[in-house]
């Protein structure tokens, strides 16, 4: 039971992953819970699972020698090691967190200290990862305060067995309040537990980032900002990369990497940027004439600075999160595994906004319930 205004609620998320939509929406669920005048703290758990930076002999090596590729791969490796201060620095000051914690021992001793605990948001029901940890974000183990999920994904409907039914419905039925980002994973929810969970929006629609945004030095406008989570040189991407050249021949292709972790090589654009911060991530998206992503969270800072958008999804698993947001806000995006297709790119944001406004109301609702529940669900 929550008592008073003044208690601690902790927030379990991936927020230690070098990843810009990761990143803003453990701030954004931070400051909206300082908003309604809670203290949040994050969970600094970490186990060593998480990819790791590739070493210098290794990001280095190439086939043949070829001077002109090493002194490009030190560039980008420099750009590497900075690009991940950026990211520690914005999460120091903007998020806060307790001491580091490696192990589950670790864990249950310390979530003890919170109020209550919240699990959210992103993938962090995602099965098809690792489940010895995963398992950790259905708040799995002993804790005596009250239980709150705002806004998990599960990605897609995990293959079921009878580890994860068994451990799925056990956690889900000790929630005190379960809501979810998408219809996916509501069915999960329902599959798992009979729960129906609420749907609300993804913090990043709850916090407008005021303090955040930094400028990127030395961009020239006239871009089209690129951010591509992966399969930035298949051929479907390089069919899209075509028709936006014939469309918008005068902006150039400025790609920002997705994370600290991939060099991708994309040939096709203009620029690309290795070492943004969170804040100018924001910024770069912000000062764009157009926003080309297969990112969820690319696609939704679109629409909160109402860029023009093609958002796309190249196979029917990955598209689950965008067709939310095309059911949900009218958001529509681009699938490649289907044929004619309008090339559909979003210009109009009057109507969208609207239902955005309207799902944010109904998620602080939600968010204000859970934080001054007094009973469980159940």
């Amino acid at each position: 039971m929550l008592k008073g205004k003044n208690e601690k609620i902790g927030i379990l998320t991936f927020h230690s992953c070098y990843n810009y939509g990761a990143v803003l929406q453990c701030t954004a669920l931070c400051k909206t819970i300082k908003k309604l005048g809670r203290i949040p703290e994050v969970v600094n758990f970490s186990i060593s699972d998480d990819p790791k930076a590739p070493g210098w002999l290794e990001t280095l090596t190439i086939r043949k020698p070829d001077f002109r590729r090493l002194l490009l791969k030190i560039l980008r490796r420099t750009a590497f090691y900075r690009s991940r201060r950026h990211f520690d620095d914005f999460k120091c000051r903007y998020c806060q967190s307790s001491d580091p914690i490696n192990s589950r021992r670790d864990l249950e001793r310390k979530v003890n200290d919170y109020a209550a605990l919240i699990v959210g948001s992103d993938q962090i029901w995602n099965f098809n990862y690792n489940f010895d940890n995963q398992d950790i974000y259905l708040l799995n183990f002993d804790y005596h305060g009250q239980r709150i999920a705002y806004a998990p994904c599960c990605g897609t409907l995990p293959q079921s067995n009878e580890r994860l039914t068994h451990i799925a419905r056990e956690a889900f039925l000790k929630f005190h309040q379960i809501s979810v980002r998408n219809a996916v994973t509501q069915e999960f929810v329902k599959q798992y537990s009979g729960i129906s969970a609420q749907i609300v929006c993804d913090p990043v629609f709850l916090y407008d980032f005021p303090e955040e945004v930094e400028p990127y030095a030395n961009v020239r406008p006239g871009y089209i900002f690129c951010y591509l989570l992966c399969s930035a040189n298949n051929p479907e991407t390089l069919d899209l990369v075509r028709n936006l050249k014939r469309q918008y021949p005068k902006l150039r292709f400025l790609a920002v990497a997705s994370t600290t972790h991939q060099y991708a090589y994309i040939p096709w654009a203009d620029e690309i940027i290795f070492d943004a911060s969170p804040g100018q991530w924001m910024w770069l998206l912000k000062h764009s004439e157009l926003v080309f992503t297969n990112s969820f969270h690319g696609a939704a800072f679109a629409a909160k600075n109402e860029r023009p958008l093609l958002a796309f999804s190249i196979d029917r698993e990955r598209s689950a999160r965008f067709e939310d947001l095309q059911t949900r806000y009218g958001i529509s995006h681009y699938k490649t595994y289907e044929l004619n297709q309008e090339f559909d790119i979003v210009h109009d944001y009057s109507a969208i906004q609207a239902r955005i406004a309207a799902h944010v109301r109904e998620s602080m609702d939600f968010l204000s319930r859970a934080l001054s529940e007094k009973e469980s669900m159940r």
